[in-house]
């Protein structure tokens, strides 16, 4: 296993006259897709607002190596050309975090990715990946990677919305509510960015089902650990509940969705239900899981 790890220690950049709640460690996926750039944004925007340490992690798939030595004569030209995009990546990326003013470390490995994600998410609070499942390079759909995360570890993920809205810190934050235990689990687990967060409303579509957790419980545990929550009871107007989601977040502005991410039938293969799997796929705004 190769690995290359550079830290640039800016703790002393950090306001520390009083303690902030919420996530003091996040890691980032480094890969190269469409919507890394506003991935690294949103991640310097959550250490400025949380006065949080950014791991940044760039794994280059260990079976890239396998596919190019088993070509022959290409396999030489092929590592090179991994490694050099890599080490551009790196000095971009680099570059931006010199100038943000924060507190980072930079990673970069050959190693399996998934496996190198849960290792490194056991001591962070929060990871940050992408959802564009189209790659540029070796690796995992980002829905196959979520679900890993998922399975795997216990660690919140954030997965970055589309254009500016993956900007956005929770500035306003949604709770999507169903009564599930999923979604019970992902609310406790974003606790402290909710505390940051100047508006959450706990969204309820539909009639819900019987013998669920209610949405009371939900606010009057949020209020006990500080967290000011509305209820918001929506018809159901689309066929599909993503729909539904989707539209009052686009409406109210919300910069992040939390939501459960299992199905209630765990056998498949992405453990998502319709509507995770559909807001992972495509959704302007950012989401929170857990397990």
């Amino acid at each position: 296993m190769s690995v290359e790890k550079r830290i640039r220690d800016r703790s002393q950049c950090l306001k520390t006259s009083e303690p902030v709640s919420g996530p003091k460690t996040i890691l980032v996926q480094v890969h190269d897709d469409d919507g890394f750039q506003d991935r690294i944004d949103l991640s310097l925007s959550l250490a400025r607002r949380y006065g949080a340490h950014l791991q940044f992690l760039h794994v280059i798939p260990s079976g890239a190596y396998r596919v190019a030595y088993g070509m022959g004569t290409c396999a030489c030209e092929i590592v090179s050309t991994l490694e050099e995009r890599a080490g551009e990546l790196q000095r971009q990326i680099e570059t931006q975090l010199v100038a943000a003013e924060v507190s980072w470390e930079y990673e970069r490995l050959t190693d399996d990715v998934k496996k190198a994600l849960v290792l490194r998410a056991a001591l962070v609070d929060l990871i940050v990946v992408g959802r564009d499942p189209r790659t540029r390079e070796f690796g995992d759909a980002a829905a196959t990677t979520v679900a890993y995360l998922l399975q795997n570890s216990s660690t919140p993920i954030w997965i970055a919305g589309g254009g500016t809205q993956a900007l956005c810190s929770p500035a306003h934050a949604m709770i999507a509510w169903n009564g599930s235990v999923e979604v019970a689990d992902t609310l406790r687990a974003a606790l402290g960015l909710l505390r940051k967060a100047d508006a959450v409303d706990l969204v309820c579509v539909g009639e819900g089902e019987e013998g669920l957790l209610d949405a009371g419980s939900a606010l009057a545990y949020l209020s006990r650990n500080g967290v000011r929550a509305r209820r918001v009871d929506r018809p159901q107007c689309f066929d599909d509940v993503a729909d539904d989601l989707v539209d009052y977040a686009v409406a109210q502005e919300i910069g992040v969705i939390v939501m459960g991410g299992y199905s209630h039938n765990r056998t498949g293969e992405f453990l998502f239900g319709g509507v995770t799997r559909r807001l992972l796929l495509d959704c302007p705004v950012s989401l929170v899981l857990s397990r």
